[in-house]
């Protein structure tokens, strides 16, 4: 897909003048630095004042242009092509319900054009890096991760709770069983859940505090124990070290005495 969607952006401004309480299914969504083009931009920020203030609005071209001139938005003529632009969007015969698809559009080619632009920054920050490379690691993934955080848009469609209400909670009913992979923490389990399949399980504390060890545990009982295929990485463990915490976990033989080679000793001595 383009880093442009132009015709998406039309299409929802077009939606949205014809039926604006479709905003606020999108308010948290996107922001008209989504928008490409500039126009498009201030036009969306205008119809978006214009809702806010006024929820059952009548959206047309005079108020869009009247309420730019009284913003005195600098620019608003030129690029909106001296209200081109408008009778464009205007004119246009948009079907209202690809409304989310064209919405998901526009977040996906805005979200492609701030990675493209982070990682264009982060090539300058990496190649006059002259600190440790774990440290530079650390940099590059935080920044990333940063950039994220809040351009998910979620699914494409609209989706409704009540669908299918009443047969997904007896479908629960009917399992048997716990919901997940029983990894032998029983507290843990009780209070955080069990590991799910398609789920995501996130550990998060301090440093030296044990989150590898957790890991490697989970992957133990995972693999071993409840024998499922299990693919476990690490960016920062070495073999050697993932190594040594294993054969602790399966013998329980204390990490540096397995790491030193004292188990091989004369226990009597």
């Amino acid at each position: 897909m383009s880093i442009e969607a132009h015709a998406a952006e039309r299409a929802i401004l077009s939606i949205l003048i014809k039926e604006p309480d479709r905003f606020f299914t999108i308010s948290d969504v996107l922001i008209p630095g989504d928008f490409i083009n500039t126009g498009a931009a201030l036009i969306y920020g205008i119809i978006k004042d214009l809702i806010i203030a006024e929820e059952s609005v009548h959206i047309d071209k005079h108020i869009i242009i009247a309420t730019a001139e009284q913003k005195d938005i600098e620019g608003f003529y030129h690029h909106t092509l001296n209200g081109e632009l408008i009778d464009a969007i205007v004119e246009q015969n948009i079907n209202a319900n690809n409304f989310v698809k064209f919405v998901a559009a526009v977040k996906q080619a805005s979200l492609k054009r701030a990675l493209i632009n982070k990682c264009e920054d982060l090539k300058d920050d990496i190649e006059d890096w002259d600190g440790k490379t774990v440290d530079m690691r650390n940099m590059v993934e935080t920044s990333i991760l940063d950039s994220l955080k809040s351009l998910d848009t979620g699914e494409d469609d609209v989706e409704c709770l009540a669908d299918n209400f009443e047969e997904t909670i007896n479908n629960y009913a009917d399992l048997e069983g716990v919901m997940g992979i029983d990894i032998g923490l029983p507290r843990w389990q009780r209070d955080v859940g069990y590991i799910r399949n398609g789920a995501i399980t996130g550990i998060f504390a301090s440093t030296k505090v044990g989150k590898s060890q957790l890991s490697m545990w989970s992957a133990f009982r995972t693999s071993v124990i409840n024998r499922l295929p299990t693919l476990y990485l690490d960016t920062e463990l070495q073999l050697r070290q993932q190594q040594m915490r294993l054969c602790g976990i399966m013998t329980g033989i204390p990490y540096n005495i397995i790491e030193s080679g004292k188990w091989k000793g004369d226990r009597t001595r």
